[in-house]
């Protein structure tokens, strides 16, 4: 986004960048709006660490009963 605010500011006519209709219609709209992306995680990565948190209280649980 930085690289076509840049353009966009610069207004070089040899670049399709300098119209700004052309940019609105070309770049995706989240992105636009200024969202970041968020990073999808694999399955297996939020599943160990639910696992990791479960572990964790059954040995807090674990040393209570000591």
């Amino acid at each position: 986004m930085s690289i076509l605010d840049q353009c966009l500011e610069r207004k070089d006519e040899n670049f399709a960048t300098s119209d700004e209709e052309f940019v609105l219609y070309h770049v995706d709209s989240i992105e636009a709006t200024g969202f970041i992306s968020h990073l999808k995680l694999p399955h297996y990565v939020t599943f160990q660490a639910k696992l990791n948190s479960a572990r964790k209280v059954k040995g807090k649980d674990d040393e209570e009963e000591i």
